[in-house]
């Protein structure tokens, strides 16, 4: 069977950046949402972990990023 390789803790846009890049071969992503402080936003969900509560990525972007990738790569069988 294939390695199945996966990235912890992408709570960070450079963190997403790397792990969408195709020569990484990442196929899953592990990340943490909180209730915290991205730019002017506050008390939004956004990719941290405690203790920290501000980060340069919230959830939907985490999400608007991973789906628009995920749409352009297809789905890839393991084993």
């Amino acid at each position: 069977p294939r390695d199945i390789s996966w990235v912890h803790a992408v709570n960070s846009k450079s963190l997403l950046d790397r792990a969408l890049d195709e020569k990484e071969g990442v196929m899953f992503i592990e990340a943490d949402v909180l209730r915290g402080s991205s730019g002017e936003s506050h008390s939004i969900p956004i990719m941290s972990h405690p203790p920290d509560r501000t980060s340069d990525l919230t959830f939907e972007e985490l999400w608007t990023r991973v789906s628009a990738h995920n749409s352009t790569v297809g789905t890839r069988r393991v084993g």
